[in-house]
């Protein structure tokens, strides 16, 4: 499946972005993080003047937004597939894109539970052991892109 994918600036497309995000942290990660986790998480969601600050990034099959991505810098604050869609590649494209479209060859998150393996998949390596703020599971994780040798 190709996909295409794009900086999402416009209101609407950011507000669809974050509903994505919203459904998938509900369907795959909410019970992992529990009551307290869970209000963290969507407080966060609503808080406009926090999510105003990222740059989100949407992937498109078909004309449907099917992923997201939002950075915080080069923090990956949300990174998420339309549920029922994981492990079908769009996660890994999008990605890949969005390495391309900021140039960034560095990339931190802190991955949920649910998340650790798509991140090991993705070449994240750990930074530190599992820790939990304000209810919410994660392990930090970084990602550098490979190193190119140039032969003469």
């Amino acid at each position: 499946m190709t996909l295409q994918v794009e900086h999402l600036t416009a209101g609407a497309a950011r507000h669809q972005a974050l509903l994505l995000a919203r459904r998938g942290f509900d369907a795959y990660i909410a019970a992992d993080y529990g009551p307290v986790g869970t209000a963290t998480f969507h407080a966060f969601l609503d808080d406009e003047s926090a999510t105003a600050q990222l740059q989100m990034y949407g992937a498109f099959a078909g004309g449907q937004l099917v992923g997201m991505l939002a950075l915080r810098g080069a923090h990956i604050a949300l990174f998420f597939t339309a549920v029922g869609r994981c492990q079908s590649g769009i996660g890994r494209q999008l990605f890949g894109a969005v390495c391309r479209q900021t140039g960034l060859r560095r990339f931190t998150v802190h991955a949920s539970p649910c998340g650790l393996a798509a991140y090991h998949r993705l070449g994240f390596v750990a930074t530190g052991s599992e820790q939990c703020t304000d209810g919410m599971r994660y392990t930090p994780m970084c990602w550098s892109a490979p190193v190119r040798s140039h032969s003469s």
